[in-house]
């Protein structure tokens, strides 16, 4: 079974934010290596 919302079709700003939030926190947590620059393609 899928999950599917609204997000899933656009994340708009909100979405992207929420995304770059999760990979901030995983990086001060020492899980994830720095944010790059560009995060997403478009």
């Amino acid at each position: 079974k899928l999950f599917v919302n609204d997000f899933s079709l656009d994340l708009g700003a909100e979405g992207k934010a929420a995304i770059r939030k999760l990979l901030s926190l995983g990086y001060e947590c020492g899980f994830l290596p720095p944010l790059p620059d560009r995060v997403f393609l478009t």
